[in-house]
């Protein structure tokens, strides 16, 4: 038996783990990439959605100044619906958006009673030969 030295003799009682193999290239990084990446998409969204959030909750002020805060008010809104060139823009808009969205509708309705008849037609004649 060989004996040990005095290094190996304090783990001779204890599992010894093998060293884990060195990760190089993208592995290596990719702990810090992903929380690059995820503070990125983070500081984007609020790029975008913070402006947008802080106008809605304006449009909630009483005040005429956007900076000074007055009350809690939907004031604005019923002004808003009260102005005829506003709600002609709104329903040309409407307009705009829907009728595309009927018209596929339509055609998707059109396609489908084609070929449910063509294959009506198809079982109907099956039918005829097995008679």
């Amino acid at each position: 038996m060989v004996p040990l030295s005095p290094a190996q003799q304090g783990y001779a009682d204890r599992a010894v783990q093998p060293p884990k193999p060195a990760t190089y290239g993208r592995a290596a990084d990719m702990k810090g990439n992903s929380r690059f990446i995820i503070s990125m998409l983070a500081f984007g969204y609020a790029f975008l959605y913070i402006p947008l959030l802080s106008v809605i909750v304006y449009s909630y002020n009483d005040s005429r100044l956007a900076t000074v805060w007055g009350a809690f008010s939907t004031r604005w809104y019923g002004e808003l619906l009260q102005n005829e060139q506003v709600l002609t823009s709104l329903f040309l808009s409407l307009k705009i958006g829907v009728t595309p969205d009927i018209n596929a509708l339509a055609t998707l309705i059109i396609l489908f009673v084609s070929v449910g008849v063509l294959i009506a037609c198809g079982i109907g004649r099956r039918m005829q030969k097995t008679h």
